[in-house]
């Protein structure tokens, strides 16, 4: 069985409640090799895309430069699909 995991961080289709942003911030942290990089981020009524950008700015980091622009190549090699 292949497991399918949802991150929705604005709320849309999981009812949010105190432990609704753990996963998306633990996925943040260990994809960006850093420890809190969701604290101080407002995550109401934003799209997953615009928080994540968010947390990059904050740490500076870019999309379009390492350790994220490995996962930018694999979008492009996989016609979006990872």
């Amino acid at each position: 069985m292949t497991a399918l995991i949802f991150f929705d961080i604005n709320g849309t289709i999981i009812k949010r409640d105190s432990r609704t942003d753990i996963p998306y911030g633990k996925a943040v942290d260990e994809f960006l090799g850093l420890e809190n990089g969701m604290e101080g981020v407002d995550t109401s009524a934003r799209s997953d895309k615009d928080v994540f950008m968010e947390v990059l700015e904050k740490n500076g980091q870019d999309f379009f430069t390492r350790p994220v622009a490995g996962l930018y190549e694999n979008i492009h090699q996989t016609s979006g699909c990872l």
